[in-house]
């Protein structure tokens, strides 16, 4: 019999599309792995909205449900994701980063083009003789907890990136992005959906949450810079929608209790986390759990499916 990951469960995706040789650190869902799971998840479970998995999870019943995210708002969502769910029937919730409509990149992705040039180690011996202060071992783990799919390397730079201050990281992946062949726009356009699109996916009957503004790790912003960057993603998505987002995704699925309130006062009813596991039962309505892509992946392949 096959296992699963829970009755009530949310799985998140990023990039969907066929590996590029040309984008080597990003390591997408394959087109074909992509279908297989819509495929698993419709066979196996109700899928549904965040909020009806969240509502779900507050009984024992035993009923299987199901809902399916997607961060960033990539274009190869738009190409390759949304067909195959459309050939399922089934619907999903996509959080854009509101800045990429205006051709804004951000650093986590200009990380994975700079990653995909360079060697990692090269990367870290970079940073480190440029901030001797903040030096990134070689030889263990940053965090245990986090990125385990990566080599020890390419996870410690990440998390160094993540938890340090904004203005060194953006000094230090500015100098790298501009030894780069590539101009920010046009990377832009290669990486993120247009407004439009978005809309389209809205009018199509599709869920839009708010992954922020500027996808800035929140952990490194005051109150003020977090209520910033936040308006400037529910007054966009409400110009282009009609509505207001009552859904949230946090960046780097990283949060803290501080910001609920904050979340609650600016009407968003629910927040997701990158915390891979199923949904409880008294579940926090603003650090609700979710599974990745590769989780299912993994599963699936282990139980021959």
């Amino acid at each position: 019999m096959l296992m699963n990951l829970g009755d009530k469960i949310i799985i998140n995706f990023h990039n969907v599309a066929n590996p590029d040789p040309n984008f080597s650190a990003v390591h997408p869902c394959s087109l074909i792995e992509f279908e297989r799971q819509i495929d698993y998840l419709k066979k196996n479970y109700e899928i549904s909205s965040i909020k009806d998995v969240f509502n779900a999870g507050e009984n024992l019943n035993g009923k299987k449900i199901c809902a399916i995210t997607f961060d960033d708002c990539l274009l190869n969502q738009y190409q390759n994701a949304l067909p195959v769910l459309e050939h399922f029937k089934v619907k999903a919730t996509f959080f854009p980063i509101t800045a990429t409509f205006e051709g804004y990149l951000p650093y986590a992705h200009k990380l994975h083009l700079i990653l995909s040039r360079f060697d990692a180690e090269k990367l870290v011996n970079i940073f480190n003789d440029h901030y001797p202060n903040l030096r990134i071992p070689k030889d263990k783990r940053v965090r245990i907890d986090k990125r385990l799919h990566e080599d020890v390397m390419t996870a410690n730079l990440k998390e160094t990136l993540l938890s340090i201050l904004p203005e060194i990281k953006a000094d230090y992946l500015e100098n790298l992005f501009n030894k780069l062949d590539v101009e920010e726009k046009e990377a832009n356009r290669l990486f993120f959906m247009r407004d439009y699109q978005v809309k389209d996916l809205h009018a199509r009957g599709f869920w839009i949450g708010s992954h922020t503004h500027r996808h800035l790790t929140l952990e490194n912003l005051q109150a003020d810079e977090f209520f910033d960057d936040l308006d400037q993603s529910i007054s966009q998505l409400q110009k282009l929608l009609g509505v207001s987002p009552e859904i949230f995704s946090y960046p780097h699925g990283r949060f803290h209790q501080n910001l609920y309130p904050l979340l609650a006062n600016r009407g968003f009813k629910l927040a997701m986390t990158n915390e891979r596991r199923a949904v409880d039962i008294n579940e926090l309505p603003y650090s609700i759990p979710r599974f990745d892509t590769n989780d299912l992946r993994d599963l699936l392949y282990e139980s021959g499916y």
